[in-house]
């Protein structure tokens, strides 16, 4: 039990082990119970770490700074509870040349990466923002192997009015460049673009404006 507003450590392992482990817990009869729990009824607002790990080597490029390896069950749960709070999980990488984040997944009928929002959504499901990217690409997906499948589905069943969209894109500075750019090349029988409604339509299913057009061409 250390003294309250001690500065020291309460607690210190210094050790050159190589290629042995410096510390290690082993306990093969846990149930309900925790291995290794970490627990603060600290109410003081100073930003501070609960857990600290640091590779202070930049040399160390094959060194890996937290592993987690779960042959069972789920490998990492975090559960943030304060509505209001920073974020639940926040990456913050100097990566220039590598990825920041890369999940290779075994899948085969399940999903990679499931983004659920369960509250009342007035914000954005997913938010990517590159202001400074000039040649490079926002959002890339590759499906070498899709036949039957879709490279991108929306559904909604929701009542879409007013200023509802499915699809809302605006690139009002772009001068030179396309809005939308499809390639089939090796297209038959199949279909470049195909709109189907079987509702009883009172609007209009192609509307097409371009009130300062002069020169150029509406539909080529």
């Amino acid at each position: 039990s250390a003294v309250a507003g001690i500065t020291d450590n309460v607690f210190s392992i210094t050790s050159a082990a190589g290629a042995g482990n410096t510390a290690t817990i082993l306990n093969n009869g846990v149930t309900s119970g925790t291995i290794l729990s970490v627990t603060s009824t600290s109410t003081d607002t100073t930003a501070r770490k609960l857990v600290q790990i640091t590779n202070d080597a930049a040399a160390a490029t094959g060194a890996t700074a937290l592993s987690i390896q779960s042959d069972g069950g789920r490998g990492i749960f975090i559960d943030s509870n304060l509505a209001a709070g920073l974020p639940s999980l926040e990456i913050d990488s100097e990566h220039t040349t590598a990825n920041t984040v890369k999940i290779d997944g075994a899948t085969t009928s399940a999903t990679v990466l499931q983004v659920v929002g369960s509250g009342v959504l007035t914000g954005k499901g997913v938010d990517i923002t590159a202001d400074s990217a000039a040649t490079g690409t926002g959002l890339f997906m590759s499906m070498d192997g899709l036949t039957t499948g879709k490279m991108i589905d929306l559904t909604s069943t929701g009542t879409i009015a007013g200023a509802g969209r499915v699809i809302d894109i605006t690139a009002d500075s772009a001068t030179t460049g396309v809005g939308i750019q499809m390639s089939m090349d090796g297209l038959t029988s199949g279909k470049m673009v195909d709109l189907s409604s079987t509702g009883t339509i009172t609007g209009t299913v192609l509307d097409i404006t371009a009130d300062s057009l002069t020169t150029g061409t509406g539909i080529n």
